[in-house]
């Protein structure tokens, strides 16, 4: 005890709940982490939309160390983008699953060159990256597929290009 009657915690017990508590910080980011580049089963029926001649997309695909990697972009032609949410999406049809891949939007300022309307479509690009662990069959024999809900859209693109490495 001290002068103004603190009572002074012992070092050791400070230490050990300090220590606990950056474990428990650390295991939580672990958990996040490993959530977040979880791919996830999609109900294409919460789409409700279809889009026709005007969605535009390109979606480039590589491999490397132990992972596909899709990059690319989506728009729908003539729309500036009011907001931004694009999701690779991968379906086999074998087993008629669909498979959300973990994705977060990139800029892409290429498209300005493919379609030079004076819109900015830069805000339609995505990459997306999943490990082959996740994958039930081949990487190529899946269709891409883009969940397009930018700008109020609610959309399930079936782009008829499979995942074969293109880049």
């Amino acid at each position: 005890m001290n002068n103004d009657g603190f009572i002074m915690p012992k070092k050791r017990l400070v230490w050990a709940l300090l220590a606990v508590f950056a474990v428990l910080i650390l295991g939580f980011a672990m958990l996040l982490r490993t959530d977040l580049r979880r791919a996830k089963s999609v109900d294409p029926a919460a789409y409700t939309e279809t889009l026709t001649g005007s969605f535009k997309y390109l979606c480039e695909v590589s491999h490397t160390g132990g992972a596909a990697v899709f990059s690319g972009w989506a728009l729908v032609e003539g729309e500036k983008f009011e907001s931004v949410d694009t999701r690779v999406v991968l379906y086999n049809a074998e087993d008629g699953v669909y498979l959300e891949v973990p994705t977060t939007m990139s800029d892409r300022p290429d498209t300005r060159e493919t379609i030079n309307d004076g819109i900015n479509y830069a805000f339609g690009g995505f990459y997306a990256f999943l490990t082959d662990k996740q994958l039930k069959y081949p990487l190529e024999s899946y269709e891409i597929c883009i969940a397009f809900r930018s700008n109020r859209h609610n959309a399930l693109v079936r782009t008829g290009q499979f995942a074969e490495v293109t880049a």
